[in-house]
Order: structure tokens, then C-alpha cells, then sequence
């Protein structure tokens, strides 16, 4: 079952530079992302879920790191520089406080420490 979520997200593939998304999706087994960056489906993708407080009942935003693989790319208007990114995950972990403290800098300061 899919959940219409929409969270900030961060994701990149082996090791590039992070790239600011938005998920539209969620489920158990992966996501679907919004971004303006195209990714080729591959292996080793990385992508970071930022939960609101809202959501989960925490004093701060709880971040997500999720490793999965790119299934698609899909354009998502014609003409837009817009791109629907389908993951499949495999493994997540909850980011202990000084990682996550390192993506929410990127998340506050608009990613332009991506």
C-alpha cells in the first residue's frame, strides 16, 4: 500500500552530489520522488526522508536514510524540467543525531551544500 506523503528529500546514486527532491509517495518497499535532476535507473542509490514532528510525535524533524535502487525516471510534463524518480528500497536506517544534524544543515540552507 502506497501513502500520498510529501516529505523533503535528498538523493544521489554511488556517491554523487546529493540532489533536493520531494517524495509524492511512500510504502514500505520504496518511494516516489519528485526532482529536477534526471537519474538513470541503477543499483546504489541513496535517498534521505525528512519526517516532520507532526508526523511522528518527536521534538525535531526525524531523519531517514534509506539505500535502494533507481527503477525508473520518468519526465513528468512535457517541456518541464521535472523528473518522477521511482526507488525500490533495500536497507534504512534512522540517522543518529550528529549525521542527521549534517542533512538538516543541507535542508534548511535550500541544498546549497548538496
Amino acid at each position: 500500500m502506497r501513502f500520498d506523503l510529501s516529505f523533503p528529500v535528498l538523493l544521489r546514486t554511488s556517491g554523487d552530489a546529493w540532489r533536493p527532491g520531494e517524495s509524492k509517495n511512500v510504502c514500505v518497499k520504496g518511494a516516489f520522488v519528485l526532482t529536477d535532476s534526471p537519474f538513470m535507473p541503477r543499483p546504489n542509490a541513496e535517498y534521505v526522508l525528512r519526517l516532520p514532528p507532526e508526523l511522528t510525535k518527536a521534538n525535531h524533524p526525524l531523519m531517514i536514510r534509506f539505500l535502494g535502487t533507481i527503477l525508473r525516471c520518468e519526465q513528468v510534463h512535457e517541456g518541464d524540467s521535472s523528473f518522477g524518480i521511482a526507488l525500490q528500497s533495500r536497507d534504512y536506517k534512522y540517522l543518529p543525531k550528529e549525521e542527521a544534524a549534517k542533512f538538516a544543515a543541507m535542508f534548511t540552507t535550500g541544498f546549497a551544500d548538496c
